[in-house]
């Protein structure tokens, strides 16, 4: 009878470890498939990041404002986020940067291949030639947008061309555009 009871433990014993190794295991594997605070996507540019580019005069087309401070804008007309950022947020930029005086606001064009009226849309819209948005989108390249919309922050030279120095990825909020741009307007001071 000893028998049956050890044989009986033992068999408990090797199926309760059988048990917690496979629980261990589970849970290994989900820690290392599921992290606790999941990655942002591949790839995924910060909001904001430090540039240091030239943008020369001959390169500016579309300006509005005359302020110091350029914002500068890489966008596609047919792109949804930059059409949400020409309805929410530019007015705003517009009445408390550009209309007082802080802030020119320019326009550079960046045709997505997903989308493909954009090019055509650029002409209608701004009165543009193909070359003239093949050479805007040369230039988006050499600053490294991908995606659109893409902004620069800078200051505007006498010579107009504009010393960029951050760039906003993406159709952030307000108070992004907000504090690089009063940040621009402090370091323009200095």
């Amino acid at each position: 009878m000893t028998t049956n009871t050890e044989d009986t433990m033992r068999t408990v014993l090797e199926v309760g470890s059988y048990v917690a190794m496979i629980v261990a295991a589970a849970v290994v594997v989900w820690r290392v498939g599921f992290p606790a605070e999941p990655p942002g996507p591949p790839g995924q540019p910060p909001p904001v990041e430090d540039v240091s580019f030239i943008l020369a005069a001959e390169d500016i087309r579309h300006v509005d404002g005359d302020g110091p401070i350029a914002l500068v804008e890489f966008t596609d007309l047919e792109c949804p986020f930059c059409q949400r950022y020409q309805a929410e947020t530019y007015p705003q930029i517009k009445a408390q940067f550009i209309d007082t005086g802080q802030v020119r606001f320019v326009t550079m064009h960046f045709p997505l291949a997903s989308h493909p009226g954009a090019v055509q849309a650029a002409m209608d819209v701004y009165g543009d030639s193909e070359a003239r948005i093949e050479a805007d989108v040369a230039v988006g390249r050499a600053l490294g947008v991908m995606a659109t919309p893409t902004f620069f922050v800078g200051r505007w030279q006498p010579e107009g061309a504009v010393v960029l120095e951050r760039r906003i990825n993406g159709a952030q909020p307000l108070a992004v555009f907000v504090s690089e741009l009063n940040a621009a307007h402090t370091r323009s001071q200095q």
